[in-house]
């Protein structure tokens, strides 16, 4: 891998696509949820796949997961996280915003994050192709719960030595209504090896045709 995917200039200007991404992002939960929601900027990590708890935090923290593959220009495999305790706090909002008796582990519950997931990263995605013109999609979301080590060793075990880095996006959405707690979640994106050669270049060119 390329020792400048690392540094301060293109994550700066990676940096800069996401922000463009997470207004799109809060307006997508808004309009999931019937709340309003600012987003604080994004935090963006590239790191090696071992580094990754240095910003998740504590590796049995369970959380809800959706799982995708990446597919087109950049191939890998990324997934939404939301810590359990604040999937459901998510859960419940949603049941609040349709006019029906749902229970907690009704279908509700897990169409409502799979959406969510599916959305977000569908506007990730689309916020590096607008910049990078680089096609990217993901495959249908699968949903799991699991301690955010397991999800992750999984994943990078899976892929192997296919896995060199990945992209950690920390997203804090809060309400504007008093009395709504603020929710977090992690978008993580793992390029196959070599892909994370191909955002690179791109972003390289990106940076040039834009003059700077």
């Amino acid at each position: 891998m390329k020792e400048e995917i690392f540094s301060e200039e293109y994550k700066d200007y990676l940096e800069e696509m996401v922000n463009i991404g997470a207004g799109n992002a809060a307006g997508a939960l808004e309009d999931i949820l019937k709340y309003r929601f600012d987003m604080v900027l994004p935090q963006i990590h590239v790191l090696p796949p071992h580094k990754a708890f240095s910003v998740i935090g504590d590796p049995s923290t369970s959380v809800v997961c959706v799982k995708m593959n990446m597919i087109g220009d950049v191939k890998g495999e990324m997934f939404f996280m939301v810590p359990y305790d604040q999937a459901q706090y998510v859960m419940e909002l949603a049941q609040e915003s349709i006019d029906q008796d749902q229970k907690k582990g009704d279908s509700l519950d897990l169409s409502v994050m799979m959406e969510i997931g599916n959305i977000l990263a569908g506007v990730y995605l689309t916020a590096i192709h607008d910049f990078c013109k680089l096609n990217i999609y993901h495959t249908v979301p699968v949903l799991a719960a699991d301690m955010v080590q397991a999800v992750l060793d999984e994943t990078v075990a899976r892929l192997g030595v296919n896995a060199v880095m990945l992209v950690i996006i920390v997203n804090k959405f809060e309400s504007t209504l008093q009395g709504k707690k603020a929710i977090n979640a992690y978008l993580v994106m793992i390029p196959n090896k070599g892909y994370e050669n191909v955002l690179m270049d791109s972003m390289r060119e990106a940076k040039k045709l834009s003059g700077r």
